[in-house]
């Protein structure tokens, strides 16, 4: 079971989704000379083999692999935990975006990358910071994109990287809250790592291991509801999804401890607003997190494409979550990340 819920973790380094819309006018396409493409190779589908005992169900993967010097890692219970280390105070972080592409069609996809709750932008080798990059993901390949990750050394201590994909297809329903879209890493900025044991205490507690006889999960699913709390239908229409009543808030399913969250909501452009920070859930109860009238108000009227992030344990939280599994005060990582897509209203 602990092993199982360790590799859930690592499974958020991989992709499997997303939806479409126009084309935002702030991201820039990448051009040859900012791509390496690897034809007929699949150089993630290797590491997914080695922590998903049917890797043949996945056949789009991403990833973000930083360069070397900013790597760290603890063993956690047998595992490693890794996260970048920024102790010299670099205003860039970088590394490699990695896509691998094992369908017959290109994918094109945007990216977006946050410190914290902001926008942290991203460079390329050639050209300027861009709030956010726009590239294909070619069929039957692996892309790797070297990128420079603009960072605040006094800012926050998590980076989160949202890759959406951009193709048209109604095959099923994308970023609903079932899949692992985003990927989350803690980033050291001061010279110690030393944790306030409080941190660590909170992060100490144990989960009954009957929970999902109780209907329970350990990451709460979450859903978009209207102002009568009732979920939003979508309507399938003009090959795009529309909903038939405005979202007004956000509903999660229970799960069997207790934590807090923060919602963000951000849009195709990069642009991004904090919703509610530090909303707590209570065990085994469901949480409904109303939307303030005027954020409804701009997403009715933004039209682009737009989601929900979700994330509980924020910054310093995430390596307390790990080093409370190391010291056995828990049975598994409870630091999550999810996104749900909030579609235009049927009009």
């Amino acid at each position: 079971m602990l092993r199982r819920y360790i590799l859930v973790m690592i499974l958020f380094m991989f992709l499997i989704s997303c939806s479409d819309y126009k084309k935002g006018e702030s991201h820039v396409n990448i051009n040859k000379d900012d791509q390496t493409i690897f034809e007929n190779a699949h150089h993630l589908f290797n590491d997914v083999g080695k922590v998903v005992e049917e890797p043949e169900i996945f056949n789009v993967n991403f990833s973000f692999r930083p360069d070397k010097k900013w790597i760290d890692t603890i063993s956690v219970q047998g595992e490693r935990f890794t996260f970048l280390k920024n102790t010299n105070h670099a205003h860039e972080l970088t590394g490699k975006l990695i896509f691998d592409n094992a369908t017959k069609k290109d994918i094109p996809y945007t990216l977006i990358a946050l410190q914290g709750n902001s926008i942290a932008n991203i460079k390329m080798k050639s050209g300027g910071w861009k709030s956010s990059i726009h590239v294909i993901s070619k069929s039957d390949a692996t892309v790797e994109v070297p990128v420079s990750i603009q960072w605040n050394p006094n800012g926050a201590e998590e980076l989160t990287i949202f890759p959406m994909e951009r193709t048209k297809s109604m095959e099923y329903q994308r970023y609903d809250g079932f899949n692992l879209s985003l990927i989350r890493l803690f980033v050291q900025n001061d010279k110690s790592r030393t944790l306030d044991p409080k941190l660590v205490e909170k992060q100490s507690f144990q989960i009954p291991a009957n929970f999902q006889e109780k209907g329970l999960e350990l990451y709460p699913i979450p859903s978009l509801i209207d102002e009568n709390h009732k979920p939003t239908k979508l309507i399938p229409k003009n090959n795009q999804f529309y909903i038939k009543n405005k979202v007004a808030g956000l509903h999660m399913a229970p799960i069997p401890y207790d934590t807090r969250v923060s919602l963000i909501w951000i849009d195709e452009d990069g642009n991004t607003k904090l919703v509610a920070e530090s909303i707590p859930i209570n065990k085994e109860k469901e949480t409904i997190v109303p939307f303030e009238k005027s954020l409804v108000e701009s997403m009715n009227k933004n039209g682009k494409c737009q989601f929900i992030m979700i994330f509980s344990n924020r910054n310093r939280e995430i390596l307390a979550d790990a080093i409370a599994l190391q010291q056995k005060k828990k049975m598994g990582l409870t630091t999550w990340q999810n996104v749900i897509e909030i579609y235009p209203e049927d009009k």
